[in-house]
């Protein structure tokens, strides 16, 4: 018999299941409801780490998605009594055993009311068909509570004129969720556009510098700061080659200096700027300026080492210009290495990333507030489809009572409710005769 019963019980419990995990995710990504991780020990008890506890998170969303089902199941029961009378309730009750019927036989489908992953953060909103569970409770749940209202307070036409005012107010507000939707895809695209900006200018660089340090360790370039400046450079630009726009905007350069200075050692403008001196001593001496008379000058060919750098990595320079050079050439003439505009467009795109990723996180933020928004519509909907059933009822009722065939009408409804009973004792039958078979399996 217990089997029989987990066997009844197993759609309802993966429905509710689908519903907290839904329900979770939007707590999550809204702050209120976070997840709880537990502490990881070894051997000797020590806390070695730690990991996460979705049991623990899932429970208290969980003990109110339950607690909800049985006031809902209340009040779905009384509205439907309340408006239709006791064999509505009865068809209520045998829509809602259909899943556990259908289990027991082993024809209910396998849906996948679960997410697949449980996602930490901002941005994802559970299931679809946990999505869906949950809006068709605030829907049932809003035609219930209007039911109730209309039948117990006695409200009329004036009420639903109101309440459809509402309604077609608050149906405009989609077209402001679209544009705001709109924005953020627009974001979001900005912000991988930028990292993948980033990464390749990082790589772009990464190769130049590479080429300078196998000149200086061939003994072609002796540049001491340049050379040094190289060798330990590469480590830094290959990290900025791979983030991506999760990590760039956190990890990239604070400031322009960074790039020249090593973590180790303190700041000197001095310094940085000798170092620059030396870098454009290395493109002079790999690609040279030929000095054509009459302020024309004419640049070296393109080859492996003499290169144009891309346009779109060269859109920001130095905010303190160098002696002797001139950064916008940087990017309309072969260099060997092209730092000058390089270096300061890749602080930039740290910049733009860290400002586009705080409005990314703030939409991300924002989706699960209108998920909320998109249930409260749903129980607004339920409302306005219960005003519709009450007018159909009241006109139905209304169009009996006036007919001049009524007792015809009332006899063919005479007919129908034995039909209906008889159909419900035939049902009654069939289930107690697969519940003892499935029992003396």
């Amino acid at each position: 018999m217990t089997t029989v019963l987990l066997r009844f019980l197993h759609p309802y419990l993966l429905m509710q299941l689908g519903i907290t995990y839904s329900l979770q995710q939007a707590l999550e990504g809204l702050g209120i409801n976070k997840t709880q991780f537990e502490p990881w020990r070894d051997g000797s008890g020590s806390i070695v780490g730690s990991m996460l506890n979705v049991d623990a998170t899932l429970a208290l969303p969980l003990l109110a998605v339950l607690t909800f089902s049985l006031v809902w199941f209340a009040l779905v029961m009384m509205a439907l009594r309340a408006l239709w009378g006791r064999r509505a309730v009865g068809l209520g009750l045998l829509l809602l055993l259909t899943p556990g019927l259908l289990s027991m036989a082993g024809v209910w489908p396998e849906v996948q009311w679960l997410p697949r992953t449980y996602v930490i953060g901002s941005g994802y909103v559970g299931s679809p068909w946990g999505m869906l569970l949950l809006q068709i409770s605030a829907m049932t749940t809003g035609w219930a509570l209007t039911v109730l209202m209309t039948c117990r307070l006695r409200l009329d036409d004036r009420f639903r004129h109101g309440y459809d005012q509402f309604w077609y107010a608050l149906a405009i507000s989609a077209g402001l969720f679209f544009v705001v939707d709109l924005n953020a895809n627009g974001q979001r695209d900005d912000l991988r556009q930028s990292a993948a900006t980033s990464r390749a200018a990082s790589t772009y660089l990464l190769d130049q510098v590479r080429r300078l340090d196998e000149a200086c360790q061939l003994g072609a370039i002796k540049l001491q700061l340049a050379c040094e400046w190289a060798r330990s450079s590469q480590w830094q630009l290959d990290g900025y080659a791979h983030y991506g726009e999760k990590l760039y905007w956190q990890l990239g350069p604070e400031q322009e200096w960074r790039f020249y200075t090593p973590s180790d050692r303190v700041h000197d403008d001095e310094t940085v700027d000798a170092l620059r001196q030396e870098l454009h001593q290395y493109n002079l001496h790999e690609c040279p300026v030929t000095d054509l008379g009459g302020g024309v000058t004419q640049s070296s060919r393109i080859s492996r080492i003499c290169q144009i750098p891309p346009a779109e990595f060269c859109t920001s320079f130095p905010s303190r210009k160098l002696a002797g050079a001139d950064p916008v050439e940087a990017g309309a003439r072969t260099v060997a290495i092209a730092n000058e505009c390089i270096v300061p467009t890749l602080f930039r795109l740290k910049t733009e990333q860290a400002s586009l990723a705080a409005s990314v996180d703030d939409n991300a933020r924002a989706r699960h507030l209108r998920t909320m928004f998109f249930l409260f519509v749903s129980l607004v909907a339920g409302g306005k489809v219960a005003n519709a059933s009450v007018r159909m009822t009241e006109a139905i009722r209304k169009a009996r009572a006036a007919s001049p065939i009524a007792a015809d009408a009332s006899r063919e409804n005479s007919k129908f409710s034995r039909a209906v009973a008889s159909l419900m004792s035939v049902f009654r039958g069939a289930w107690t005769s697969l519940v003892r078979r499935l029992t003396r399996r």
